[in-house]
């Protein structure tokens, strides 16, 4: 059985959950102070410890936006659930502008696995079709969760389509070139013009979901 919570535990815990249903995923520390007028970063965490002990949140060390609701205080979608996101089964570098016209299907993902997302709506599934990140855990036919952004920091992993294959490289931009950089060993580093119409960055991946 929970405890009750104070009046000022009750709005932290509702900003909470408001910023996770609008944003689809959790508020940092300062995003919580300033949304319920609390200063301090230390008088925001002792609530979140409250909240913590009291079984509504769970917190995440060393992670910027490491709170996680517990089951019943996940907040639901305007569609009524978690974000749904569009399951992509056929793309081309060539026409990257085409990537949503007909998604395969769409599948329910937890909003916190696309904390990192700065825009949920621009989340879609793609398929994994080589092992070229396996020291990275993910494998070919792992679905990947990647936000559609140009501004990606370099050596982040990254959905990348190469002709109509969708693989998840490390990138980094360097003059005129993009380089991808595998983390399995056996697979090459590949180079291209960054206008080469062989090779379309997607943007950054968020998470892989695992169905094999």
């Amino acid at each position: 059985m929970r405890h009750t919570l104070t009046e000022r535990q009750d709005e932290v815990l509702e900003f909470i959950r408001s910023f996770m249903k609008e944003k689809g995923k959790p508020p940092t520390l300062n995003e919580i102070g300033d949304g319920v007028g609390i200063s301090s970063a230390n008088g925001v965490r002792k609530h979140l410890h409250a909240l913590d002990k009291k079984g509504y949140i769970e917190r995440l060390p060393h992670e910027a936006r490491g709170i996680r609701l517990m089951a019943a205080d996940v907040p639901v979608q305007l569609g009524g659930g978690p974000p749904e996101l569009p399951v992509i089964v056929r793309a081309s570098s060539e026409q990257p502008e085409q990537l949503r016209e007909r998604p395969g299907a769409y599948l329910s993902v937890d909003p916190f696995l696309l904390k990192d997302a700065e825009e949920i709506g621009r989340c879609l599934l793609l398929r994994a079709s080589d092992d070229g990140m396996s020291a990275d855990g993910i494998l070919s036919g792992d679905l990947v969760a990647v936000e559609e952004r140009s501004e990606i920091a370099d050596d982040r992993p990254a959905g990348v389509l190469l002709g109509e294959a969708f693989v998840v490289r490390r990138v980094r931009r360097e003059d005129e070139m993009i380089r991808l950089l595998p983390s399995d060993p056996t697979f090459d580093e590949q180079t291209f013009p960054k206008d080469d119409s062989r090779c379309h960055v997607i943007g950054p991946a968020l998470a892989v979901i695992r169905s094999h």
